[in-house]
């Protein structure tokens, strides 16, 4: 029913729009709502908001406004518009397309969710055409091809294929097309790096830290190092070739727990300017071996925030690096237009933003999906891409991930966050999460609060801003 607003000179109807909150301090009230808006009240704000008699303060009320926190017949087409803004991603078709190319792999790191070998099997250049040919099935005007495995360049020459095939194809479709190759870098050689530069392939790769670090997770199937390759090629890339479309992060295990500040030195060492702390998923093997890896939200909140204030530290004395999961998270806050990272999206990006194709050509709905037969979609010779898309897969993963169950009704976090089916499958048994809260949820929950609280209470909000490309608060 709407409310009245009243003072000497206005009338005005309005209605709450639905908001959570969350008490930052005895008083600092987080607001944040579905379309993203977001702000902080005091007890008194808070009060009046809740109780209906925002004619007592005629500034928060334009301030409640504003924002979106009421709605008014002046601010309603606003506040559509930012939603919709928010949730275009939903309306453009699948834009990110991971091929597994091969499950071939020459490393045995404990925590791969797809369990590799060195047994495993290669797409051939059929399968690898009729994915192609589904790809460009999907509207998206961009089309981002990430080619991975097992370890991609065991399989190169359908690396190029894919590149050179779809490229041909994208003559008639005229796409905006990008490629990222996901490698370990170890199997690379000067002939590859010059084609994948010629062909603006962005190159993305792991380094877990420093030797004692890496080694302990990445490891040659014969138990040798990997470290002292993935470095040789990473100064290759960033120093001989000086390509900028370098990217790692360190996947973190129990391993890596001590080594905060030593990551980010390797980090720096290399010349790589970013960094995106991993945290390993519960799913395939990292699941199995969880006892030896894993740890707690708590003890990967205690790293991430030890991180994220040496990389701080950092940039207050002029060096340029940043933490990329608390950028996305900022830009999630801060920004209009939403960053486009699957997994923090409502509903999710699994069939909608994303799709994998094994090395069979067996469809699914995300990559951590692949040990999974629940979330396979389809085939790409046998199937369409609108029969995909309109699957009952699909549509239950889109209903599942809306933020809905339980645990999202009343969550602060909710306009910012996501939910993982996958996860929740592995963990729980079921797509649908329940309480209590799982393992990514409760990190989530963690880093947005703090994230939050650098940006309200700390004196270095200003760098935060600059990694979400704002200028100003």
């Amino acid at each position: 029913m709407p409310i009245t607003y009243f003072d000497a000179n206005t009338c005005i109807d309005y209605t709450e729009n639905q908001y959570f909150v969350k008490r930052l301090e005895p008083d600092s009230f987080l607001i944040t709502t579905e379309h993203g808006a977001w702000v902080v009240l005091n007890k008194r704000e808070y009060d009046l908001l809740r109780l209906n008699q925002l004619h007592k303060d005629p500034n928060l009320f334009n301030t409640l406004e504003y924002k979106g926190i009421i709605v008014t017949e002046r601010n309603i087409g606003h506040i559509v518009n930012i939603y919709r803004l928010r949730k275009d991603y939903l309306f453009k078709g699948v834009s990110l397309h991971i091929v597994a190319v091969t499950s071939k792999c020459n490393h045995r790191c404990p925590y791969c969710y797809t369990g590799l070998q060195k047994n495993g099997k290669d797409m051939d250049e059929d399968t690898a055409k009729a994915v192609v040919d589904f790809i460009f099935q999907s509207p998206s005007p961009v089309i981002t091809i990430e080619i991975s495995g097992g370890e991609p360049l065991m399989n190169f020459p359908v690396v190029e294929f894919i590149i050179e095939y779809s490229k041909k194809l994208n003559k008639k479709f005229g796409r905006d097309l990008i490629y990222i190759l996901v490698t370990n870098l170890t199997p690379m050689d000067e002939d590859i790096l010059k084609y994948l530069i010629k062909n603006n392939v962005s190159i993305s790769t792991s380094l877990d830290g420093p030797k004692e670090v890496h080694d302990k997770n990445r490891k040659y199937l014969n138990g040798r190092s990997s470290y002292e390759k993935t470095v040789y090629w990473i100064d290759v890339i960033k120093k001989q070739y000086k390509y900028p479309a370098l990217g790692a992060l360190p996947v973190v295990t129990r391993h890596s727990l001590p080594y905060g500040k030593e990551i980010v030195d390797e980090y720096i060492k290399h010349d790589l300017n970013f960094l995106r702390l991993k945290y390993i998923s519960p799913t395939g093997n990292a699941q199995k071996r969880w006892d030896k890896l894993g740890y707690t939200p708590e003890e990967y909140l205690v790293l991430w925030k030890k991180v994220l204030d040496y990389i701080l530290k950092l940039n207050g004395k002029g060096l340029e690096f940043s933490e990329g999961l608390t950028t996305l998270m900022l830009k999630k806050i801060l920004l209009t237009v939403d960053p486009l990272y699957v997994d923090l999206n409502m509903p999710c990006g699994a069939g909608i933003g994303q799709i994998t194709y094994d090395e069979k050509g067996n469809i699914y709905t995300c990559d951590e999906a692949r040990p999974y037969d629940i979330f396979k979609l389809g085939v790409a010779d046998k199937n369409r891409y609108k029969e995909i898309i309109a699957s009952r897969t699909v549509t239950s993963m889109v209903d599942i991930s809306s933020g809905y169950p339980l645990m999202c009704d009343f969550c602060v976090w909710k306009p910012y966050c996501g939910v993982c089916g996958v996860i929740s499958y592995a963990q729980q048994g079921n797509i649908i999460p329940k309480l209590p809260l799982d393992f990514r949820c409760a990190i989530h929950r963690g880093m947005f609060e703090h994230i939050f609280r650098k940006l309200l209470f700390s004196k270095e909000k200003t760098i935060l801003m600059k990694w979400a490309n704002i200028s100003m608060f």
